[in-house]
């Protein structure tokens, strides 16, 4: 287990830990001075659910948010969707990450649309101004237009969607938690991280679908497992297979230009395959040694998470060029005038699990 910190000890090693048992994971620097903090925990578990390393509680629950797609989509797979609708792996890549909107992105998600035989009113994900717009620092243009297929889960709906035409359910309650669709993704979500359906609490998504609370621990169990997935048989292990393919020959699909998923993709050349989600939830699996991380920052802010991540990474004996990555490891923190004032830089310490 991680070592713990009493709160009298983190007054004296200056507030290093919270009460809930986060630790420090990232600082953020005006000038010379550290002006605030950004407390979390960290889990890294083998394939076979070891902890091997941890920071503040691993075994904190929160919810999955999109973190959990690689593994929404596994139903799917299972399902025989695959060959029933002829989905590429560009798809399925889509499916199970969270696009940036960008024309290549929404080109991808039209096809799927048109193989499931549906229309961009039959999503229930909303509008959104696409990702692309927050992680190129860019403002749209006046009347510029979006729809539901430019939210970055267009893609996760139109999966849902497949399954439910496949189980031959109503396509217009696909979101139902209690419905054949959200039961059977659930229960591939559940088989993935090794936590039964009973034991997760269901809420609603920033997408309006079904969204699990599970363990942090669980959460890199799942992506130790999905790293690791050519070491299990049946019908789970072709659908993880499948997943990982398509996440790490088509990164751009899960994410974006500059945005963090796909900068990790870029930089460690199909060994680290990583999904975000909302209120600063970070998970990835380590190909090469079938091992998952799970990253959640307590009050939800994700500007520290890169420098949490490439630091982690660092601890676990992966090299990289911090040159060219400098900007993700020192995150710049400018003014309004876009004059470089400070920057966010990691705090993070993994200790070895006992």
């Amino acid at each position: 287990m991680a070592k713990t910190v009493s709160k009298t000890a983190a007054r004296r090693e200056g507030k290093k830990s919270s009460p809930c048992g986060h630790a420090l994971l990232a600082e953020v620097y005006r000038g010379g001075v550290v002006e605030s903090r950004h407390f979390g925990s960290v889990a890294v578990v083998d394939r076979n659910g070891k902890l091997l390393y941890a920071t503040g509680n691993p075994h904190i629950t929160t919810f999955f948010r999109s973190a959990s797609k690689p593994f929404q989509v596994l139903a799917l797979i299972e399902e025989g969707g695959v060959g029933r609708y002829g989905f590429t792996p560009e798809e399925i890549a889509i499916m199970a990450g969270s696009h940036s909107g960008q024309p290549e992105h929404i080109e991808i998600v039209d096809q799927i649309l048109e193989k499931v035989g549906i229309s961009e009113q039959d999503l229930q994900c909303g509008v959104q101004t696409p990702l692309y717009f927050s992680s190129q620092s860019r403002i749209p243009e006046a009347g510029q237009q979006f729809d539901q297929r430019h939210h970055n889960c267009s893609g996760k709906h139109s999966g849902m969607i497949a399954l439910a035409k496949i189980l031959g359910g109503d396509i217009a309650e696909y979101l139902d938690p209690e419905g054949k669709t959200q039961r059977r993704i659930m229960k591939g979500v559940a088989e993935a991280c090794q936590f039964p359906v009973s034991r997760m609490t269901l809420s609603t998504d920033g997408c309006s679908a079904p969204n699990p609370a599970v363990p942090l621990y669980n959460m890199a169990w799942g992506f130790a497992r999905l790293a690791s997935a050519f070491q299990f048989k049946g019908h789970f292990g072709r659908a993880m297979e499948t997943v990982l393919e398509a996440m790490t020959k088509h990164p751009f699909m899960v994410s974006g230009e500059k945005r963090l998923d796909y900068v990790l993709a870029q930089t460690f050349s199909g060994k680290v395959v990583a999904k975000a989600g909302a209120e600063a939830v970070e998970c990835f699996g380590l190909t090469d040694r079938g091992w998952g991380v799970a990253v959640k920052i307590d009050d939800g802010s994700s500007r520290g998470m890169a420098p949490v991540v490439l630091s982690i990474l660092e601890q676990l004996g992966y090299k990289f060029n911090k040159k060219e990555l400098f900007d993700y490891l020192f995150v710049p923190v400018k003014n309004f005038r876009q004059t470089l004032v400070g920057k966010i830089e990691a705090a993070v310490k993994l200790e070895k699990a006992k």
